[in-house]
């Protein structure tokens, strides 16, 4: 079970990395122009105060999901609370009304809605018996 849970916890990154990789690389130029276009001035106010606050959030967010990424890898116990503190901050971000409305092209809004099941798995999967007890551990599992 413990390398079951491991493989969905890299299954996840993978998806991840391949949703932004998709999305920075690929799939955006595929959407009709006038969907470029509003991606492209989204992306280009860097400047404004608002995106510093935004930017920071996101930094934390991926800071979190980082190191309790690693952390649930290695079943250390405070690394379930970053996953769901992770999982906030990501439900927060998309809430916030300056973010705007998000144009997902097909193959991203796949990924994405892939790594939003395997994140509920993951979410599910460590709160309860018979993953929750390899956290219960003292000593990090190899």
């Amino acid at each position: 079970m413990k390398n079951l849970f491991r493989l969905l916890l890299v299954a996840t990154v993978i998806s991840v990395v391949a949703s932004g990789l998709v999305y920075y690389f690929y799939d955006r130029y595929n959407l009709p122009i006038e969907l470029q276009n509003y991606l492209h001035n989204r992306r280009s106010d860097v400047l404004s105060s608002y995106n510093k606050i935004f930017t920071c959030e996101m930094v934390l967010g991926f800071v979190l999901s980082t190191i309790s990424f690693i952390g649930l890898y290695f079943f250390w116990r405070p690394a379930r609370v970053l996953y769901c503190m992770s999982i906030a901050i990501g439900i927060l971000i998309g809430l916030d009304p300056h973010y705007g409305p998000e144009v997902l092209p097909q193959l991203e809004g796949l990924l994405d809605n892939i790594n939003s099941i395997l994140s509920g798995v993951i979410l599910c999967l460590i709160f309860t018996p018979p993953i929750k007890q390899l956290f219960a551990n003292k000593t990090v599992a190899q």
